[in-house]
């Protein structure tokens, strides 16, 4: 954010942090403001170094679990911050197709990771396990939000991304999660929508923008198969541009025609883990879904990895990329958007394993496969085809 704090709002801080930390108006979120860097040098944390950037050997998957009151707090200005980004960016057409990097639309494999931007031993063990395409084949790879933790910012990306997965010589595409949208989208456009090759670390790394014609997007694979990548924005409600999105978005699902249809976004909509967006995201989004072959929905977010059949759709939870993991409980009664209710139970392993999702698409079927990255090859957790 270019937001500045002003006096005031420094000694506001300094008052808070003696206790909840309450009522802060405003803050900057990014790691060099010395309101940000200072609030958790007093607050005990040590992740920061004396320039007030985040030291690259810290766990921060470890540390963002400590922290959620602080985000929370903050959360509501930075929505009142962010530009209220329109339909038609960067001069691109209104459609926002992208040609899937696959040279067989009716044969091909991809991998799905989620919330992998920590730079952690934890991300290194999934980018590893996916970067091996003798184990696990694949034409490109989906990651699902929460490219770069924590705030987003262009300087994570070394070892956020181009470290992690400079053995993966294959595409990556990628959407946008809330800890994305910290910095505007700033650093995400610049990698992953505009042409980068000439930035010094995308050129370090030899990364190679694929240019997406936006950050809400579709593919169709033939006639058979539709991919829908939408963003949910920061709070999960998607503030940022929901009126243009929702928009995109009808118009995709009535021109869908006999294609399956699958949706992948950031915040779930189904989950064992109560979220404050989820019942405003399943009104948004839910009952539009029946226009359309909709057949699964891959999300992030939640640090684990999910899934569960709503009305014969299968609602994915691949959040299990690299940050902490989020212990789940046994099972939880949800409300679905038609005002029935759902019972959502937990599988063995789902939150106890660092993991990711291989995709086969193969005669109009997509088998889709979650792989522990503890061990090569993995231990599957889950495994079905839709």
């Amino acid at each position: 954010m270019d937001h500045q704090p002003s006096q005031s709002d420094r000694g506001k801080l300094n008052q808070s942090l003696t206790g909840a930390v309450k009522g802060l108006r405003p803050m900057a979120r990014n790691s060099t403001n010395p309101i940000y860097r200072n609030s958790f040098r007093k607050r005990g944390f040590s992740f920061l170094n004396k320039a007030g950037n985040f030291r690259g050997e810290m766990n921060l998957a470890y540390m963002w679990q400590t922290r959620q009151d602080w985000m929370r707090m903050t959360q509501s200005y930075v929505i009142q911050k962010l530009p209220q980004l329109g339909p038609k960016p960067l001069g691109i057409t209104r459609n926002h197709e992208y040609a899937p990097p696959v040279k067989d639309p009716e044969s091909f494999s991809f991998i799905i990771a989620g919330d992998t931007g920590t730079n952690s031993p934890a991300q290194y063990l999934v980018s590893t396990a996916i970067s091996r395409q003798d184990i696990y084949p694949s034409e490109f790879c989906m990651l699902l939000g929460d490219v770069i933790y924590p705030t987003g910012g262009e300087e994570s990306y070394q070892y956020g991304l181009f470290e992690a997965f400079k053995h993966y010589d294959k595409p990556i595409l990628a959407l946008p999660g809330n800890h994305d949208w910290y910095d505007s989208l700033k650093a995400y456009r610049k990698f992953f929508v505009q042409d980068a090759s000439k930035h010094p670390l995308a050129a370090k790394y030899g990364w190679q923008s694929p240019q997406l014609p936006n950050w809400y997007y579709f593919m169709d694979f033939g006639d058979k198969l539709r991919v829908i990548c939408l963003d949910t924005g920061l709070s999960g409600k998607m503030e940022q541009n929901r009126k243009a999105q929702l928009q995109w978005l009808d118009h995709l699902l009535e021109t869908a025609g006999d294609r399956k249809v699958i949706v992948m976004m950031h915040h779930p909509l189904y989950s064992l883990k109560h979220r404050s967006h989820e019942k405003r995201l399943r009104q948004l989004i839910e009952k539009r879904l029946d226009k359309a072959n909709v057949v699964a929905v891959f999300t992030g977010h939640d640090h684990n990895y999910q899934r569960h059949t709503v009305n014969g759709r299968q609602h994915v939870i691949q959040g299990a990329g690299g940050a902490a993991l989020h212990k789940l409980p046994e099972q939880r009664l949800v409300d679905t958007a038609d005002g029935k209710t759902q019972r959502l139970t937990r599988k063995a392993l789902w939150d106890q394993r660092f993991s990711f999702i291989h995709c086969r698409y193969e005669n109009g079927q997509l088998t889709c496969t979650t792989f522990s990255a503890h061990e090569l090859p993995g231990l599957i957790l889950d495994q079905f085809v839709v």
